[in-house]
């Protein structure tokens, strides 16, 4: 009896920690901060803007393709939130932080670019075709650039090499946001959009990314991320204990 009630102690244990310590979220990975590995794989679109794979990996939980990553198979896509920052295709990462602010300049999100992500994001199961408010979006160079553009645009006045300022007419997507001003108000936080911190294996930042929980409650914020981990590990030992106990009888 002693050991089933030890057992059953350690795996109910181990499942809160992991609850606790990963964002909320409806995707198959969770992603935990200071453990998560990211992997990002571009659209194959010129200008490599936007409309970017995101390949995931935490502890035993992979992405089937995160080996070599393949657009199209990815856990999610993604949109730059720093002009300025850069990464290299393929490579792995650490996401090291859900923040609403990019690291490089702290560029803060905001409703009109975190609205314009979600909705993006909520067109998945069409192949990302459909309609971002007022504008359509047919997962082209064309739409990917222009809504980067205005993403950029509407987290701290961000424009594409300094160049002008995208506009209502200009620009279908910074006309969208106008449009749904109302809406975009009456939204709770940033609707479950987040700014994706990520570092390279030496600890130096790379491109911020955006990332939408899938759920629009808004409420992802993690433990610490030194205490993800810490909680993370601890899990698993937790888990690797209750097969050994299993094994010895």
């Amino acid at each position: 009896m002693r050991k089933i009630a030890t057992k059953s102690w350690l795996t109910a244990l181990a499942a809160v920690v992991l609850i606790g310590a990963a964002c909320p979220t409806t995707f198959a990975i969770p992603i935990i901060p200071g453990v998560t590995k990211i992997k990002l794989q571009n659209s194959g679109y010129p200008g490599g803007n936007g409309e970017f794979g995101a390949f995931l990996k935490t502890g035993a939980s992979v992405n089937p393709d995160y080996a070599s990553p393949s657009y199209g198979n990815e856990d999610f896509r993604t949109f730059c939130a720093e002009e300025g920052e850069s990464f290299q295709p393929g490579w792995e990462y650490t996401v090291t932080w859900f923040n609403t602010a990019t690291v490089a300049t702290g560029k803060a999100l905001s409703k009109e670019a975190a609205w314009l992500f979600r909705e993006f994001s909520q067109l998945a199961g069409s192949s990302y075709i459909g309609s971002i408010g007022t504008a359509s979006y047919n997962s082209t160079n064309a739409d990917a650039n222009k809504l980067q553009e205005a993403i950029w645009w509407f987290i701290g006045g961000q424009t594409k090499n300094g160049g002008p300022a995208p506009t209502a007419a200009s620009n279908q997507y910074v006309q969208a946001v106008q449009n749904a001003a109302v809406t975009i108000a009456n939204m709770s936080g940033f609707g479950g959009v987040r700014i994706l911190n990520i570092q390279n294996s030496s600890g130096v930042n790379m491109q911020d990314q955006l990332y939408w929980d899938g759920t629009g409650d808004d409420q992802i914020d993690p433990v610490p991320e030194p205490m993800s981990a810490a909680l993370w590990l601890f899990a698993l030992a937790g888990g690797t204990m209750v097969r050994r106990r299993q094994n010895r009888r």
